[in-house]
């Protein structure tokens, strides 16, 4: 039998990363639908862009693996917004309905930048407890007592 000891954490995000809205209503806590800040935040990072534009950019699943909520992204864009991650602009130049245009901020960069480092070490946790099964798949006929640390933080 296997003894594995993996230190457990939060698979939501690190204390440096929550939320400063006071209703705490930018993501649900416990939990990362698809990612969808850091996605949002990259393609920002890429250039100035407008909420339908984002939605659009995600359901080609070029960031995520489902259609996005478009809730969930304004939802989103409020809240890196309230922060300074993000500033809007309205752009009236084109004929037709305004649309609101969004372009990260330099705190915006670092707090991605920050985002990249949390889903490297989430990766890289993953991975560990992936070769740890795969040991243990291999080795399922064997009794064997073992203690292992895992690279997870």
């Amino acid at each position: 039998m296997y003894y594995i000891y993996i230190y457990v954490f939060s698979i939501y995000i690190n204390m440096s990363l929550k939320c400063n809205c006071q209703e705490n209503s930018c993501r649900p806590h416990g939990k990362t639908p698809r990612f969808l800040e850091p996605c949002v935040l990259l393609i920002l990072a890429r250039g100035m862009s407008y909420g339908y534009e984002i939605i659009e950019m995600l359901k080609k699943g070029i960031l995520v693996e489902t259609n996005p909520d478009a809730g969930a992204v304004y939802r989103i864009l409020r809240c890196l917004e309230k922060n300074q991650y993000i500033i809007s602009a309205w752009n009236t130049a084109k004929a037709g309905a305004a649309k609101r245009m969004y372009t990260i901020t330099d705190s915006g960069r670092g707090y991605l930048a920050r985002w990249a480092e949390n889903i490297k070490t989430k990766r890289d946790c993953l991975n560990s407890i992936l070769k740890e099964y795969s040991e243990l798949k291999k080795s399922s006929g064997q009794k064997k007592k073992t203690t292992r640390e895992s690279s997870c933080p």
